[in-house]
């Protein structure tokens, strides 16, 4: 059958690398390069070329395991390291290490009496958070489930909503109505293991070498970067997709792999697909931009409290700084940024991001697309299709789709 996948960000290049060998499989993208949150840029400097991440970049491999296993099959080498974060102030710079021990260094004012009861508390949100995800209970926000314990006013004004607001980098009305499931989850396959910090991976050379062998790995598909699709119809055999320049592509079943709201946008000329339509609204989506720069005014004042993922935060918001050190012989940083925020200096690269919202009326949707999955041939794939805003759901959704349109794959029965 003729398979038309638009959008080729993970989700979409999962799904055609696990249809190839069933179906001919035609991959269209309107970006000139693919990988859609997988993005790698380039930073020059001193005549080096250093990779630098401005969207996905680092995971635990216990918390993905179909996406490490798809890496594995494509031959990526990965690197492992120590995964610290810091929590700091903006207004203060009070910081708070966890864990507190690294590599020849302990942050002793962890023991003070404040941060004692902190760590308390936080070791009781962790055990309630992990029944949570467990019963995947999708219907009570953040805000919700930290109102239901007794934590200390400041223990959440200045740490709990500070550190769990730090990975998204929304406003603090819209983080307190986000599902406290996609929350915590990440809190539950990220948390420290003891006083020690945690293993993550990340691709070795950056997230476009695995991009690079993913794409390498579907021969039998034909793609087309570039390609915009600005209309889709109903036409005898299926379904026809004409792009911006006039290019008409035939298919008998359709795979919107782009985000919600762009697959409602391309549905409205599809009669029939009214109910998908209506589903695809319901979710909302965030601009968050990311900025790849060398600024040290986004990190935590004192160089000896830098980690990994560094979280400045305010009344209003939290934003994540990464730093990896062994990357780069220069300060290299990726930063989520406000705003109000000045423009870094030196900065290398700015990209900004839709960003699904992830309340809980998502995840109502969510269900809901599930039951419209295949019918009159139209599929969805994409992080928002399934589970919390992962690469792995991204990749899970694929899974989905191609269990649906090619069983018997070589490539899904590896992947399973």
């Amino acid at each position: 059958m003729r398979v038309g996948i638009i959008g080729a960000g993970v989700a979409g290049l999962t799904a055609a690398w696990l249809l190839q060998d069933e179906h001919e499989v035609t991959l269209l993208e309107k970006q000139p390069r693919l990988g859609g949150h997988a993005h790698t840029v380039e930073v020059q400097h001193a005549g080096e070329t250093i990779p630098a991440e401005s969207g996905f970049e680092f995971f635990a491999e216990e918390g993905y395991p179909t996406f490490s296993k798809l890496l594995h099959l494509l031959h990526v080498r990965l690197r492992r390291y120590p995964m610290t974060f810091t929590l700091y102030s903006a207004k203060s710079g009070r910081a708070h290490l966890l864990p507190p021990s690294r590599t020849g260094f302990f942050f002793w004012p962890t023991l003070a009496p404040r941060s004692l009861a902190y760590l308390v508390q936080f070791a009781f949100l962790l055990r309630r958070a992990e029944e949570l995800v467990t019963r995947r209970d999708t219907a009570v926000t953040i805000q919700e489930f930290i109102e239901r314990f007794p934590f200390s006013p400041a223990f959440r004004a200045a740490f709990l909503y500070p550190f769990l607001g730090g990975g998204w980098g929304f406003p603090l009305p819209e983080f307190r109505r986000m599902a406290a499931y996609n929350v915590l989850k990440y809190l539950v396959v990220l948390r420290p293991v003891g006083l020690t910090p945690r293993a993550f991976s990340e691709v070795a050379g950056g997230i476009a070498t695995y991009v690079a062998a993913l794409r390498a790995a579907m021969p039998r598909v034909t793609i087309r970067a570039g390609a915009d699709i600005r209309h889709v119809r109903r036409c005898s055999g299926g379904f026809t997709a004409v792009d911006a320049a006039g290019n008409a592509y035939n298919f008998e079943h359709l795979v919107f792999a782009t985000n919600a709201v762009e697959a409602g946008r391309l549905l409205r000329g599809v009669d029939g697909a009214e109910a998908e339509r209506a589903v695809l609204h319901r979710f909302r989506y965030l601009r968050s931009t990311i900025a790849v720069h060398g600024d040290r005014r986004f990190m935590p004042r004192e160089q000896r409290h830098w980690s990994v993922f560094n979280i400045r935060w305010s009344p209003e918001r939290s934003l994540g700084t990464v730093w990896q050190q062994h990357r780069a012989s220069i300060p290299l940083f990726r930063s989520w940024m406000a705003p109000d925020d000045p423009t870094p200096e030196p900065l290398y690269h700015m990209t900004h991001y839709d960003h699904p919202a992830m309340d809980v009326e998502h995840f109502a949707a969510q269900r809901k697309l599930a039951v419209l999955q295949g019918r009159h041939n139209l599929r969805f794939a994409g992080l928002y299709a399934h589970d919390i805003d992962s690469h792995e759901s991204a990749v899970r959704s694929a899974v989905f789709i191609a269990r649906q349109l090619a069983p018997g794959s070589p490539h899904l029965a590896s992947l399973l």
